[in-house]
């Protein structure tokens, strides 16, 4: 049996329809990124570069942290589509070439479409291009579907662990008197422990529960200026999770 010219024109067209015509931009990664394991770490939020404060001000207030172990995933999903799993399991299975040349990476999770459809991100695992969802996998490899958020695709989880604070309570001859409160509004809060510190050990710099006061004047009217310092894990921002703090 002859084919005509339109015979074949709708057979292409049927087996685009069934196949699917997508732009295919994705090639595999061998091997794949794993996600790294991050060791749960504790981190305070402290004021930055020089402070001052007058008798009866509070220094500074700590807040400390602590992160989990694992990472999870801080985007909503797509209307109509499961959950991105939790769990661990993501790794970039797929480099993906975007429109202008850019090299990006495709997160696939065996739970997410059995690892078919996968999340395409950039080197700050947020996501790029207008749509970030693509197809790794199958007959309809290469089509691609919109997703927008202005969070980070992974996230690692924290838990406030104690929030305290340092009053000055001025000088008592020539040690300077420094309280150390639970909560960092001095009207109501009771004073758990109070230090004397020499003029000279304030100038070096003295450690409070981790955190290193390191006095840099005293103007000689009740103003002192120092810098803070967390001996433990200071960390400049606190990583953002699924919402806002």
């Amino acid at each position: 049996m002859k084919l005509t010219p339109i015979c074949i024109a709708i057979a292409i067209f049927a087996a685009s329809f069934v196949t699917g015509c997508y732009a295919v931009r994705t090639v595999p990664l061998e091997p794949p990124i794993a996600r790294k394991l991050r060791h749960p770490d504790s981190f305070a939020l402290l004021p930055a570069g020089e402070q001052r404060c007058s008798i009866g001000d509070v220094l500074f207030t700590c807040a400390r942290y602590k992160d989990g172990a694992h990472e999870e995933v801080g985007v909503d999903r797509r209307p109509g589509t499961p959950p991105f799993p939790d769990s661990p399991g993501w790794s970039g299975t797929h480099q993906f070439t975007a429109e202008d040349g850019a090299k990006l990476t495709v997160f696939t999770h065996p739970e997410f479409y059995k690892g078919k459809v996968g999340v395409i991100l950039d080197g700050d695992d947020m996501l790029a291009t207008s749509a970030p969802l693509v197809q790794v996998e199958g007959s309809s490899t290469g089509r691609r579907w919109a997703l927008e958020s202005e969070r980070k695709f992974f996230y690692v989880p924290t838990v406030l662990l104690e929030v305290w604070g340092v009053r000055f309570g001025g000088k008592k001859g020539s040690d300077y008197v420094f309280e150390i409160i639970d909560r960092p509004n001095p009207n109501v809060t009771e004073v758990v422990q109070s230090l004397q510190v020499a003029e000279a050990e304030f100038l070096s710099g003295f450690v409070v529960r981790g955190v290193m006061v390191d006095g840099i004047s005293d103007d000689g009217r009740g103003i002192i200026s120092y810098v803070l310092t967390d001996m433990r894990d200071a960390k400049a921002e606190l990583p953002k999770a699924g919402a806002s703090m």
